[in-house]
């Protein structure tokens, strides 16, 4: 999901209910991290996680070795993965 989309996901006001003020940049991004939890979005992408529910067998096994490689270095794997 797109920044836009999250940002067009916010309630729109009606025009004679609008009153203008100055909020600062950190108070926007705090609204903004609040949608994304909303969301359930979480780090600096803008993907909901796959539920791997369709996910090929062949897949599985590929996230598999990834996560299997990642542990043998003493590392999380590079992303989070259902298989």
């Amino acid at each position: 999901m797109s920044m836009a989309a999250i940002i067009a996901a916010i309630p729109v006001i009606p025009d004679s209910e609008r009153v203008m003020r100055e909020i600062t940049i950190e108070e926007l991004a705090e609204r903004i991290n609040r949608k994304r939890a909303e969301l359930g979005l979480s780090g600096t992408g803008d993907v909901l996680p796959n539920s791997g529910r369709r996910r090929t067998e062949s897949k599985r096994a590929l996230l598999r070795n990834i996560a299997a490689a990642a542990a043998e270095r003493g590392e999380e794997p590079p992303f989070k993965a259902n298989y």
